[in-house]
Formats: C-alpha cells, structure tokens, sequence
C-alpha cells in the first residue's frame, strides 16, 4: 500500500525536496496521480518560476522553523521591492489601482486603494504598473544593453539613436516594453530617420 501525500494546491508556501528556499504555488496540472501531476510555483527571494512534478514539492509547515524564518526574511525583502508601486487588480468588475503598502502574515498585499480605502490581495492576482521601456545597445561599446524609459511608441526595434550630451553616441533599440522598473532614466536624444538606398 503506497503511502498518501498531501498534494500542492495554490497558494501554498513550498520548497524543493532537499532544498530549503520557499516558493509559492501558483499553478497545479492534472492531481489524477501523485507521479504525474505538474506543479509551478515562484521562488520568493527572486521571483524565477520553475514546473516539476508534484512528488518535487515538500509544503512549509510551521514545525519547519529554518524554512518558516527563511520565508520571513525574504518577505522583508519583497516588502521592500513591492511598497510605494501601482499594482492594477479586478474588484466588483472593474480594473482599479492601489498603492503598495505591507505584506500580511498570509503574504497578501495590502494595497491602498486610489479613494483611500485598504484592500488586500494574493500578489498572484495583482499586475504590476511599470513605465514603458526599452533597452538600446551603444554601437561604440558593444556593452550589455541598458534600460531607459520613454513614451509608448517613441521607438520600434531596429531605430538608430543619437543621446545628446557632450559626445556623440549612436545607440541601437534591441527590444522595446521590457516591463523593467528598475529603469531610473529616460532616454534624452534623436530618433534618426532611416530611409532605403537602393
């Protein structure tokens, strides 16, 4: 007789067997059989999102002190990364936005609504407001890419630029709505028209 497990179910607060980083479920595949089912869940500390088969997963119980204090450092990081952002989120059949504020002992997020009331939601129900940006390749360089804010429809991948300030530099767009908040600049220069030689 095979021993019964407790399946995974969204939300619940996991790890990895033989890992120690807690993730929170937030998708379960077909639950008809224990080897066969697919679980995806997102590590707390980076975000990064990983499927494996339910038998992977070990949920987080509170007798689990080491597991139970390293969620709760890591939540003061994502307290850090997720207050004073916009998060869009569905109430009452409608699209609203709230302020972050705090995170509650069941790591939903408190949200400040934009009439002043206080809502909580799951972080998984919740889409973050970022700027438009783009990332563009400096030609003389060749460096990684960097990140700059702009307008939607500023620039279409492939557009030459030119930043004004006191040297000339040409930069290349290579992908635009990166979603990146953590872009701090926007991009201050020109937009060179191209037209075909032929």
């Amino acid at each position: 007789m095979t021993k019964s497990k407790t399946l995974p179910k969204v939300g619940d607060v996991v790890r990895l067997t033989g890992g120690t980083k807690p993730m929170v479920v937030n998708w379960v595949g077909d639950i008809s059989s224990n080897y066969y089912c697919s679980v995806r869940a997102r590590y707390l500390h980076s975000g990064q999102q990983v499927t494996r088969a339910c038998n992977d997963f070990v949920l987080v119980v509170d007798e689990n002190i080491k597991d139970m204090n390293t969620a709760n450092t890591v939540n003061t990081a994502a307290l850090a990364k997720m207050k004073g952002r916009q998060y869009r989120y569905s109430a009452n059949d409608m699209d609203n936005i709230g302020i972050g504020l705090a995170i509650d002992s069941s790591g939903n997020y408190v949200l400040e609504t934009d009439s002043g009331g206080i809502v909580s939601f799951s972080p998984l129900l919740l889409k973050k407001i970022v700027p438009f940006t783009f990332d563009v390749v400096y030609l003389q360089s060749q460096n990684t890419p960097v990140t700059y804010i702009g307008d939607v429809g500023s620039v279409i991948v492939g557009d030459y630029l030119i930043r004004d300030g006191k040297t000339f530099s040409l930069c290349l767009v290579k992908a635009i709505d990166t979603e990146n908040d953590n872009a701090t600049k926007r991009f201050v220069g020109k937009r060179l028209a191209s037209i075909d030689i032929s």
